[in-house]
């Protein structure tokens, strides 16, 4: 059973053509997270996200869209989820708006914050030296209207 979509939005200071370039970079990437990170970045590229998650790459329209068929490890062999990243330019700034669909339930809420820590961590690679106040960058993720700003923990979690 699959849990509502996670539905996010991020506005990143940075072009559109910096933050999308980052989703297909291994080593900037794995350095955002932490974790090595592994992408063959083409449509049907595989990728992979430290020791627990993976997938492949679906469709690529540059700058402007990337779509994922992911999993974490431990789902069923079959079982995959879709992640859709789509980057809206504004100038020196990038409207992220991110929807992940087909994650189970019991999962959910691991997920969905895991993509917050994610797109805290982008914000700041990309914050200009002032500081939030300076140039415009937004202090926080801005999910859309079914998210709250930070994400309840998961329940159900042992």
């Amino acid at each position: 059973m699959d849990c509502n979509p996670i539905r996010q939005r991020v506005l990143v200071t940075a072009p559109v053509a910096d933050v999308y370039a980052l989703f297909l970079d291994a080593g900037a990437l794995g350095e955002l997270l932490g974790e090595p990170v592994g992408i063959e970045p083409q449509e049907g590229g595989a990728f992979r996200l430290g020791g627990n998650a993976g997938g492949r790459i679906v469709k690529l329209e540059e700058p402007r869209l990337i779509v994922q068929a992911w999993r974490r490890d431990d789902w069923p062999v079959e079982e995959y989820s879709i992640a859709v990243f789509r980057f809206q330019d504004l100038g020196e700034r990038t409207q992220l708006i991110f929807s992940h669909t087909g994650v189970p339930a019991h999962c959910a809420g691991d997920v969905r914050q895991m993509w917050y820590r994610l797109w805290q961590d982008l914000k700041r690679r990309f914050q200009p030296a002032d500081g939030p106040g300076g140039t415009g960058a937004s202090p926080a993720a801005t999910p859309a209207a079914e998210e709250t700003e930070q994400p309840a923990p998961a329940a159900g979690r042992s």
